[in-house]
């Protein structure tokens, strides 16, 4: 599948939880729902690129190369790296130390609504995370959770499990994109190549 790449506008990082990731990429989620603060002044066209979970393999094959495992996954994965920067020592990281280069993903903004928690419409939560189950509401990566009578509920169980530290019910930001398993630098690569040859 060929995804036409148009200008972005802005980008910025959004750390994810590994239990988000691979419904992402399979497309079962197609929405963010985050705290005002945590997105920031993101519209339609913005992109967001994914950090997430990894590490750092003791094993390391090439000088210009990080070889990394991502959270909840077996697989090695090399991304490109400096060859003049010193690598990371091995170990676990969490998903605020992913470097840009690692990411792996890239959520392209289709639209924005800015609201508060309880104004996010059922629908909207379908698309963020929340699942219809026989006895009401479940949620993504909670397959033993007792389920949830109304899609808010489950809707502000995920909200919380991602974001423990917002006391308050806050303002957030209902973020719907498109999701392309790509580098977001790889992909400026090859919209300035496209546009070179156009």
């Amino acid at each position: 599948m060929s995804i036409i790449l148009e200008p972005v506008a802005r980008t910025r990082p959004v750390s994810l939880p590994p239990y988000l990731v691979q419904p992402i990429i399979s497309s079962r989620i197609r929405a963010l729902v985050l705290p005002e603060a945590v997105a920031g002044p993101v519209e339609a066209k913005d992109a967001l690129w994914v950090r997430e979970g990894f590490t750092v393999l003791e094993r390391q094959r090439r000088r210009n190369l990080l070889s990394i495992r991502y959270a909840g996954e077996g697989r090695r994965y090399d991304v490109p790296w400096p060859a003049a920067l010193s690598k990371p020592e091995a170990g676990v990281r969490d998903a605020g130390s992913m470097p840009v280069t690692a990411s792996r993903l890239t959520l392209l903004i289709t639209a924005v609504r800015r609201c508060a928690l309880g104004e996010v419409t059922a629908d909207e939560a379908l698309t963020a995370g929340v699942s219809i189950d026989v006895d009401g509401y479940g949620v993504v990566g909670f397959p033993f959770l007792n389920p949830y009578d109304h899609p808010a509920a489950a809707l502000e169980f995920l909200f919380r499990q991602q974001h423990r530290r917002v006391a308050d019910v806050p303002q957030v930001a209902v973020v719907e994109f498109q999701a392309v398993t790509r580098n977001i630098a790889s992909m400026a690569v090859q919209r300035a190549t496209e546009e070179v040859q156009a």
